[in-house]
């Protein structure tokens, strides 16, 4: 006898290996007439363990969209949402000082030389912000 002394886990494992080695060396037909004999029926044995990876299958698909929503939450920039809230002549202001720096690459033209509506100018804003052009938190640096 071995000095050696066996957990239950042990044990177990070792009887679950012994069982699945088992069942591997058997032939489909002989699985199916074990089944029978021990009055079970293949058909549900099989619906239930397509049900069981099925659950199992949507239970990973479920982590993973799961981990990646957190990786998108924690990749996206922090926005930090000001409580000033700029009058719309406050940012035509800021909008024309933008346009008006010396080493800026872009411009600022209309069409005709029309008057933009109070409208354009908060489209226009919201655009340059989008961009990352200027601080939605209006700062004047």
């Amino acid at each position: 006898m071995s000095s050696i002394k066996r957990t239950a886990a042990d044990k177990f494992s070792s009887l679950r290996n012994a069982v699945a080695n088992e069942i591997l060396s058997m032939t489909d037909e002989e699985i199916l007439v074990d089944a029978r004999n021990n009055e079970l029926d293949p058909n549900e044995i099989a619906l239930t363990m397509k049900s069981k990876a099925m659950d199992m299958i949507a239970n990973i698909r479920k982590q993973k969209l799961k981990n990646i929503r957190e990786n998108l939450n924690t990749a996206k920039p922090k926005l930090v949402k000001s409580n000033i809230i700029l009058s719309i002549e406050e940012k035509k202001k800021k909008i024309l000082e933008f346009f008006a720096k010396p080493n800026t690459n872009y411009s600022l033209a209309f069409r005709n030389g029309e008057r933009q509506s109070d409208s354009d100018w908060e489209s226009l804003w919201d655009d340059i912000i989008e961009q990352g052009l200027l601080d939605n938190e209006n700062s004047d640096d």
